[in-house]
């Protein structure tokens, strides 16, 4: 079963199953979640490419030229938003 780490999660399976994809392809995929809907948002680009969402709500978690599993996802989503919580606290 998916751990969670307590977080509304959407869509993970899915963006695992980009991240293997573009894999295979030799590109790099951009995950990102956004804390109001909690859908996890998984784009393949190439190299040296990004997309860039004007919007607080969207969190970029990693970007991986490897295939991950929906586990390994969901732990990199739980760092960024407690990273993200460390450094609200912080200012």
């Amino acid at each position: 079963m998916l751990n969670k780490h307590g977080l509304k999660m959407r869509k993970v399976r899915s963006a695992a199953k980009e991240t293997e994809k573009a894999a295979k392809g030799g590109l790099r995929t951009q995950i990102t979640y956004n804390t109001s809907s909690g859908v996890i948002y998984a784009q393949s680009n190439s190299q040296s490419s990004w997309v860039l969402f004007d919007d607080p709500s969207f969190l970029s978690v990693c970007f991986t030229s490897e295939a991950m599993t929906p586990q390994e996802i969901a732990d990199m989503v739980f760092k960024a938003v407690e990273e993200q919580r460390q450094t609200e606290e912080d200012e």
